[in-house]
């Protein structure tokens, strides 16, 4: 076992990996460039990437979500996020792009089209074998299933 980064300080800063700091790094996900996405809970800041021996933080995007619980990559290098309080699922394309993948932002517990679904406290996001992104609904206890193109 080794260190990939973070030199174990509190903080948020970036740099060379050994003395890059992290404010809770909650989650990883390594996208096909054999990136690292970190979902930093708390740090007001989506994701920060791992790459090359360096760590940044990406680019602040016009939606706000100050504390991400955990993030996915799909084959096309787009980057979701479980906004947890927000209760909504965030997606970043490899451009910077970020917008509201599904969840009107209200806390519940409806199913449906993407943009009028709810989720409580939506928590972990994994792609299954089929392509679809899973989600951890922690505040209704279930796991949500987000399929793309009709699927």
């Amino acid at each position: 076992m080794s260190t990939l980064a973070g030199s174990g300080e509190f903080g948020t800063e970036d740099g060379m990996a050994a003395s890059a700091r992290f404010f809770m790094p909650h989650a990883v996900a390594v996208d096909a460039s054999a990136q690292v996405h970190v979902a930093d809970y708390g740090s007001a800041n989506q994701t920060r990437l791992v790459a090359g021996g360096l760590v940044f933080t990406l680019a602040d995007d016009a939606i706000d979500f100050p504390q991400p619980k955990d993030t996915a990559t799909d084959a096309e290098g787009n980057r979701y996020v479980a906004d947890t309080y927000g209760n909504r699922i965030l997606k970043t394309t490899p451009a910077g792009e970020t917008t509201v993948l599904a969840g009107t932002g209200a806390s519940g517990d409806q199913d449906g089209e993407a943009a009028s679904a709810t989720f409580s406290l939506p928590a972990g996001l994994a792609f299954d074998a089929l392509g679809a992104l899973l989600v951890a609904d922690m505040g209704n206890r279930k796991i949500r299933r987000i399929t793309f193109g009709g699927g």
